[in-house]
């Protein structure tokens, strides 16, 4: 409990074999506020973990760089992969329909390879989480994109997964709620080139650094 937040963070990475580990952190797994709170070097189990246990914490991406791709190592962009398809499942990271779907037929063929029609019939996606809510008709939607990437290489789906998600407007964007002068709630949202406000989820100021 009394470990600093670099001590926890150096045995993660030393678990998972990470080298680029300036773009990851560990985040405290608390849905009770608003805002995400980060362990640090300096302060992290005296500080958040002190109001009992269990506690949960969630490694994560911590900066998400403008385009992912020109990360260095496979292992990081994998990384990468990996939290925006779960920030896209739990609707952290908001995704259009048929962005979802492609991004989910990226997925797929990292996963499974080429389609193939005596191997994947009809239902194979039915034990797939890829969006909130999902439902039969996006599967179907899923399998027939899938069947469009024959040839594909888990890295080079990857790729096209990461090229695509860095395009949806929250992208890296950590948000973060608070009101405005007027007492009206607004979202700041943190990100690689700047600050962002939203209200209503629209965009309504950016500021660079």
């Amino acid at each position: 409990k009394h470990d600093q937040g670099q001590v926890l963070l150096d045995l993660v990475f030393k678990h998972l074999d990470l080298t680029e580990r300036d773009y990851f952190g560990l985040q405290l797994a608390d849905d009770s506020t608003d805002s995400p709170h980060w362990c640090t070097h300096r302060r992290c189990a005296q500080h958040y973990l002190k109001r009992g246990s269990p506690h949960s914490l969630n490694f994560r991406v911590k900066f998400f760089v403008s385009d992912p791709n020109k990360l260095q190592e496979e292992y990081t962009r994998y990384q990468y992969f990996l939290q925006l398809k779960q920030d896209i499942l739990t609707g952290r990271l908001p995704c259009p329909y048929n962005t979802a779907a492609l991004l989910a037929s990226y997925a797929v063929q990292s996963e499974l390879g080429d389609y193939s029609h005596s191997e994947h019939l009809p239902g194979y996606l039915a034990d797939y989480s890829f969006i909130p809510n999902q439902h039969q008709d996006f599967e179907k939607e899923i399998a027939k994109l899938h069947q469009q990437h024959k040839g594909l290489s888990p890295a080079e789906v990857e790729f096209n997964y990461l090229n695509t998600a860095r395009t949806l407007e929250l992208y890296g964007v950590e948000l973060h709620y608070a009101r405005d002068q007027s007492n009206t709630e607004i979202m700041i949202g943190v990100m690689s080139g700047g600050i962002v406000i939203y209200k209503n989820r629209v965009r309504i100021n950016w500021f660079p650094w």
